[in-house]
């Protein structure tokens, strides 16, 4: 972080070595192999390192939690307090975590799949053959419900079933994925149609989408086609693509001498 540099919020930052000469507004998680600081952090700082260097031309203004047992505390200007410790960082951002979220996804899919089949089989099929009218219900999706949902928290008697219905909204979202992944397995299937064996293109999809997610130039729009139109099509299949059975048509059959002998 340059001299010049600004960061407004917070700071959470895993590498092999560390330099913060700018300014910090929020708070700093760091862990990484050196750390040096020379800028100012205008709140609490948790530094896991093995040598953190603390120059007296920094300032931290709240408490700062670290690592090392060999920091010169002498010409720090640290408001706060300071305590030697060690702690665990969170691990947002990193493969481990990046791989129980995939393992997650893939075990509720497979779940989904041999408890609904017909269901699953289903949401690809929908995404490629009424695509137009899947992005309306994402369109809805995205604005109508959170909407509605801050209005029902203004009345208290409701606030309960808003909750619910929140609930509900964010595990129609987390199921959007297997749409995507069944879609884009449904194309790979169709170009190697010797691949579609069991849940191979399903399974190739998900992995698909999660690596998609991970790269930060395309993840933005990932997650909004996860959400626009993978979501989108759980409602269109509940609300709008239900199977319905024909009427029957009463049939009129000419008598025979037969049947007017059998009313007679």
């Amino acid at each position: 972080i340059d001299s010049s540099a600004v960061c407004y919020g917070d700071l959470n930052v895993k590498g092999g070595k560390v330099y913060i000469n700018g300014t910090v507004s929020g708070e700093v998680e760091i862990e990484a192999e050196y750390v040096e600081i020379n800028g100012i952090i205008n709140n609490d700082a948790k530094i896991n390192t093995g040598k953190l260097v603390i120059s007296d031309l920094a300032t931290i203004t709240g408490d700062l939690e670290h690592s090392d047992k060999d920091l010169d505390m002498d010409s720090i200007t640290i408001r706060g307090k300071s305590d030697f410790r060690k702690f665990h960082t969170r691990d947002h951002g990193t493969f481990k975590a990046h791989f129980k979220f995939f393992l997650v996804s893939l075990i509720f899919g497979i779940v989904w799949f041999y408890l609904f089949p017909k269901s699953f089989n289903k949401t690809g099929n929908t995404l490629k053959d009424h695509t137009g009218n899947v992005a309306a219900w994402g369109l809805l999706y995205l604005l109508a419900v959170p909407i509605l949902a801050i209005i029902a928290m203004i009345l208290i008697i409701t606030i309960p079933f808003t909750v619910i219905y929140l609930a509900i909204y964010g595990l129609f979202i987390f199921m959007g994925q297997f749409v995507l992944a069944n879609w884009i397995g449904n194309l790979i299937s169709t170009k190697f149609p010797s691949y579609d064996k069991w849940l191979l293109p399903f399974i190739s999809g998900l992995l698909m989408i999660h690596i998609l997610i991970n790269i930060p130039v395309i993840r933005g729009f990932t997650m909004l086609t996860w959400i626009f139109l993978g979501t989108a099509t759980i409602w269109y299949n509940i609300f709008n693509n239900r199977e319905r059975k024909p009427k029957l048509q009463p049939v009129e059959i000419a008598e025979s001498k037969d049947t007017i002998q059998i009313k007679k």
